[in-house]
């Protein structure tokens, strides 16, 4: 599994793909503290943290719930991004328990930065079969700003396509 994740991850640095490059550091941090791999955990949770900081992705690291609290815990003992380890954690106790046990995702009212009235805007239209240079169109705003305001949805989303967001925007009865 740890080669695949490996592959993954040389995929996304060739990319350029940050969004991709935490996903898979993260996944692979998870399976090496499953593998009772701790230190080599937190080498991947580290660099994951570095990446994810300045977006302030919450998403990729709260859906994977206790295994990923503990990871953070100990970050937090190693004074790993302090800031940003502290407001995951404080993240985790805002999560509500989940309703039923085919739920793996957090409630609506976890999202840790609400959508704008912009970005809703945008995000309504992505569910629709309208291109992005027509959404913009559509909105008249420029298609870089369109552009912006997909990548802004997608990181407080915590999804990495048009398709996830729909479906997750679903979820969140957003659309």
């Amino acid at each position: 599994m740890l080669g695949v994740l490996d592959e993954q991850l040389r995929q996304a640095e060739a990319v350029n793909r940050d969004d991709l490059k935490i996903y898979m550091l993260v996944l692979e941090a998870l399976a090496r503290q499953a593998m009772g791999q701790i230190d080599q955990a937190m080498n991947k949770l580290e660099r994951a943290l570095t990446l994810a900081a300045p977006h302030h992705f919450g998403f990729t690291f709260l859906v994977h719930g206790e295994p990923m609290e503990a990871l953070l815990r100990e970050a937090a003992r190693r004074r790993m991004s302090p800031a940003y380890v502290d407001w995951l954690l404080a993240a985790f106790l805002k999560t509500e328990p989940r309703r039923k046990p085919a739920d793996t995702r957090p409630l609506q009212t976890s999202l840790l930065e609400p959508l704008s009235k912009r970005e809703l805007d945008v995000l309504r239209l992505l569910a629709s079969s309208l291109t992005g240079p027509q959404i913009a169109d559509e909105l008249f705003i420029s298609l870089g700003t369109f552009q912006t305001h997909t990548k802004s949805i997608y990181g407080k989303l915590g999804v990495h396509n048009r398709l996830e967001a729909i479906q997750r925007s679903r979820e969140l009865k957003l659309v």
